[in-house]
């Protein structure tokens, strides 16, 4: 008996303090890059800029980079296999894979506004289709776009670059015609050769 015991504690017990789980780390501020806001072209890209004016959508500090002192003082908490796997600078948030020890210790920094695991939810638009996608509904389903196109994004104005192993004989093929017509394709390029 005591050695199963055993064997259960030494196999739960490390999983229990090293477990890991996914947590947005909300910021209260932008920091330091607040200085940048009066000089767009050091955070946005010219077709943004213009976006913007076209659209009079103002600049303002939602479009600023999250502060890279604050991201550089949560590097340094970071314990091996921990990571920063995304940032949002709309959301002013880190999206973190850390221990809950890490997570107590960035909770406690005087610039965090919040520290929330990260739950997955279902969209109240699953499962709603108003749209025909033919032999490609299960990649559409898959990479969620069916959502999308039901809350009205279906891409108009939009530029898209695709990075993929290859699109073969895509500029011979009739079913992709009309995209090299009508000027839709902007640029290609072969990384193999």
């Amino acid at each position: 008996m005591k050695h199963w015991l055993f064997l259960i504690l030494s196999v739960a017990f490390p999983l229990c303090i090293g477990a890991q789980e996914n947590y947005i780390i909300y910021l209260s501020d932008k920091g330091s890059s607040l200085e940048m806001l009066s000089d767009p072209k050091l955070f946005l890209s010219p077709r943004a800029i213009l976006r913007k004016e076209v659209f009079q959508i103002p600049i303002d500090e939602s479009d600023l980079p999250v502060c890279p002192q604050y991201e550089n003082i949560i590097s340094t908490l970071l314990i091996p296999d921990d990571k920063i796997l995304q940032k949002s600078k709309w959301l002013n948030a880190l999206f973190l894979k850390a221990s809950t020890q890490t997570i107590e210790k960035v909770r406690n920094l005087p610039f965090v506004k919040s520290a929330v695991p990260y739950i997955p939810m279902k969209s109240e638009f699953a499962g709603i289709q108003n749209v025909n996608y033919g032999v490609s509904r299960g990649q559409i389903e898959m990479l969620r776009g069916d959502v999308l196109h039901n809350q009205g994004f279906l891409g108009q104005g939009i530029l898209i670059s695709v990075f993929d192993g290859g699109y073969f004989n895509t500029n011979s093929v009739s079913v992709f015609d009309s995209l090299f017509q009508s000027g839709r394709v902007k640029l290609t390029y072969n990384f193999n050769s």
